[in-house]
């Protein structure tokens, strides 16, 4: 690869170059380049992909459950339980202040195509290796591979049905 100062023009360099990679591949990619990986989950669907690629194909990151989770939410604090439970992690509260950089599926929109920024502070890189799929490709992912989720977050989901 051509020489880049940046990390994010490196991943930017590895993405242009592999973008067709599969979800693992682009996660091996990722947790390759960068020392210290976490990952900020508040249990949608997406996240929930992210999070069982990660656990599934053991990619080292740091878990972290979203300061603004709603904690009254039974459904999202069932779905963590569930879900720590599932694959035998237990979720940290605080990111590492060593982290090198934080995946994420929620503050990078698909719109701009850009799976890459910078925090809020400019600090931190923010990935978002799903950034090019679409609900059908997720509910897909969910149902292949029985990820847990919260019925509410599935297309077609009626509270009535339920």
């Amino acid at each position: 690869y051509p020489y880049v100062s940046k990390p994010e023009d490196k991943i930017r360099n590895l993405i242009k170059r592999h973008h067709r990679f599969d979800l693992s591949d682009r996660l091996e990619l990722i947790v390759g380049t960068f020392a210290r990986v976490a990952f900020i989950t508040s249990f949608p669907l997406a996240d929930q992909v992210l999070l069982h690629e990660l656990v599934s194909n053991q990619h080292a990151t740091d878990i972290i459950v979203d300061a603004d989770l709603d904690r009254s939410d039974a459904n999202l604090v069932s779905l963590q339980a569930i879900t720590g439970n599932l694959y035998g992690i237990t979720f940290r509260e605080i990111v590492p202040q060593s982290a090198d950089l934080i995946l994420v599926t929620s503050d990078l929109e698909n719109r701009s195509g850009e799976f890459i920024k910078r925090d809020s502070k400019g600090k931190t890189l923010l990935i978002n290796p799903l950034a090019d799929w679409n609900e059908t490709q997720l509910v897909e992912y969910v149902l292949a591979h029985e990820v847990p989720v919260n019925p509410q977050d599935m297309p077609g989901f009626s509270a009535k049905a339920a």
